[in-house]
């Protein structure tokens, strides 16, 4: 019957999207294993097999048992000396469940190196950040044999397994002490002093840092905001009773609440509030709502990024603002240097974005 779909259709449009990669030299000596290739076209794994029998009858694959498919015909050749026009980005999770300000700096920089005749590629393995992320990491690179990596949202293990294989790679975010990548990130540091520092001249001597910990994702920049609220403290005491408290939260919106209910049920609550992550900051606000706390007349609110959406809180945050176009082009010089010039990755960077005063900040008892 006519317009029913048909199974061999199917199984030539998994072929034409198989070439097309090969052509767009998106795959390096081999093609990645049938169930990420499966997962990849949403197709089933017979009709991959079936396209993947059609790409071998035409010369463009080798199969061979536990080394899977091997591309034939000088492709590989011609893959590699085109991917070393190309960057790859590598994140723990997909584009769209990253956070905005991610999603916005990603998109800009594709857009750079797009006008510049370079390719980004983004890809997402949990795997690669694991426990144990070398074998995932190795498949990961030999495939995708790029010039270079950018690494998002990276753990200390797969810091160390890049700085040992030697491959240009830039971290967006911090590393951890005693790996030497050179990385792009805020300087969370000084944000978290400078933080407490406005919350202390607006008198405040109680102040907290709602922080958080996963065993999913390990940040260094939690580490480098936790010292600075610290270093923060030690200032504001001089001469003081000030009190500061770190707050960990497990990032779920119960563990969150939780904790904002146990630190604000203490007797010596803190005034002031200091919430890394602007995802967490809606939610820390929500809750102190519900327990009855009003912003700024109870409690003092700052947090440490701006996602764009926080323009749209009626009563607009206390806030740390960097453009994703700043941060964007703050990676492209160090990708360009790779790139264009064979050149290795150039020292770390930090910035400091703008501090937004906004409306949740009070002198206590105002």
């Amino acid at each position: 019957m006519e317009g029913l779909p048909r199974r061999h259709t199917l199984v030539n449009q998994t072929v034409s999207y198989l070439k097309a990669k090969i052509e767009n030299r998106d795959w390096n000596d081999r093609l990645p294993c049938e169930r990420r290739l499966a997962e990849m076209m949403h197709v089933s794994r017979n009709t991959l097999r079936s396209a993947l029998a059609q790409l071998r009858r035409e010369g463009l694959v080798r199969s061979r048992q536990g080394s899977g498919n091997t591309i034939l015909k000088g492709s590989a050749r011609s893959s590699r000396r085109l991917q070393a026009r190309d960057v790859g980005l590598l994140a723990p999770l997909p584009l769209l469940k990253l956070r905005p300000f991610h999603a916005l700096w990603i998109d800009e920089l594709r857009g750079l190196l797009n006008e510049r005749s370079h390719r980004l590629h983004v890809f997402h393995d949990a795997r690669c950040f694991g426990a144990y992320p070398g074998r995932a990491l190795r498949q990961l690179t030999t495939v995708h044999g790029h010039a270079g990596w950018i690494l998002v949202m990276a753990r200390e293990n797969t810091l160390r397994w890049f700085k040992r294989s030697g491959l240009p790679t830039i971290v967006a975010g911090s590393t951890y002490p005693g790996i030497e990548i050179p990385f792009l990130d805020f300087s969370f540091r000084a944000i978290c002093r400078h933080a407490v520092g406005v919350l202390s001249r607006a008198g405040h001597t109680r102040i907290g840092l709602i922080s958080f910990r996963t065993n999913k994702l390990g940040v260094a920049a939690i580490l480098e905001a936790e010292a600075g609220f610290n270093e923060g403290m030690q200032l504001s005491k001089r001469g003081t009773a000030a009190e500061g408290r770190i707050c960990c939260h497990d990032t779920t919106l119960a563990g969150i609440c939780s904790t904002v209910r146990r630190v604000m049920a203490l007797p010596s609550r803190p005034t002031g509030l200091i919430v890394l992550n602007s995802q967490y900051f809606l939610t820390v606000a929500g809750q102190l709502q519900q327990i009855g706390l009003e912003v700024p007349r109870d409690v003092s609110l700052i947090c440490t990024d701006g996602d764009p959406f926080l323009n749209f809180v009626v009563r607009q945050p206390a806030r740390y603002v960097c453009s994703p176009q700043t941060f964007a082009k703050g990676l492209l010089g160090q990708i360009l240097g790779i790139l264009e010039r064979g050149a290795a990755p150039r020292q770390s960077a930090l910035l400091m974005p703008e501090f937004i005063r906004g409306e949740s900040i009070a002198e206590p008892g105002v």
